[in-house]
């Protein structure tokens, strides 16, 4: 598990993939190059994109159809082809489970993901696994927590936009607690992994400290100079709100209920 404080990180500040794409293209000065699936159309332009460089990062967000988890495929075996010598693909926690049973998910866990996103990242996975890796190249499969930083999407921006507006925060009853990744931790991270000799594996990320969503609500607040609306109503009432809720196709659902 990769736990990094953001203090330690030396490359804070980024908000988007594309801002990472462009410290390490210029850092590494064509040693490193960053690469994002749907960048390229076709196979001729995928090599005539990477040839050159010594490492490969496949972020891989949007990896949710057969035709780019086989362009994954493709990728992995021009790398084992090629005289690159590092691979970093970019896998998700929800590759190995969608809800932690217990405290820490680690990662000799069985995968078991729920939902096409964490099912075509494990079979991502299995392929890069399945290969025979010669000994001077390292692969590095990372799986981080909910990503965190300026210019979020989904979940978590959806709670600040509530958070943010004084709309009373509902859901005080319920317990849970959640760990997240900052941007700057998954930079100083994969600044880490092309710099030095680290070994080849699975690695799980994820900031020093997990929050309950309550704590994260306070923690919102206080960034913004603002009073904590947390309302406990009662749990059973509002389970049967996510049910409604989910039928009729409002922000407040089962699955982010469970989330």
């Amino acid at each position: 598990m990769v736990k990094v404080s953001p203090e330690k990180s030396l490359l804070r500040g980024y908000t988007h993939i594309e801002q990472l794409q462009r410290h390490i293209a210029v850092l590494f000065r064509r040693i490193a190059l960053v690469f994002v699936v749907t960048h390229f159309q076709s196979l001729n332009e995928f090599i005539a994109g990477v040839t050159g460089h010594n490492h490969f990062i496949n972020q891989a967000a949007f990896c949710r159809t057969i035709r780019v988890r086989e362009f994954i495929f493709v990728i992995f075996d021009y790398f084992l082809a090629s005289t690159t010598k590092k691979f970093i693909f970019f896998s998700s926690v929800k590759a190995a489970a969608d809800f932690v049973s217990g405290d820490i998910l680690t990662e000799d866990i069985k995968p078991c993901p729920i939902g096409p996103y964490g099912e075509s990242k494990i079979k991502a996975e299995e392929y890069i696994l399945s290969k025979t890796i010669p000994a001077d190249k390292s692969i590095y499969i990372l799986r981080p927590c909910m990503i965190h930083g300026p210019g979020n999407k989904g979940n978590l921006n959806l709670l600040y936009s509530i958070v943010s507006k004084g709309i009373p925060w509902p859901l005080g009853a319920f317990e849970n607690r959640r760990s997240f990744t900052s941007v700057g931790n998954l930079c100083f991270v994969i600044n880490g992994l092309l710099t030095k000799e680290i070994e080849s594996g699975i690695y799980h990320m994820g900031d020093d400290d997990a929050l309950s969503t309550n704590e994260l609500i306070a923690v919102v607040c206080k960034a913004m100079g603002r009073k904590a609306h947390i309302w406990k109503i009662n749990k059973g009432f509002m389970t049967f709100c996510a049910k409604v809720g989910g039928i009729l196709h409002l922000p407040l659902n089962p699955d982010r209920l469970n989330k």
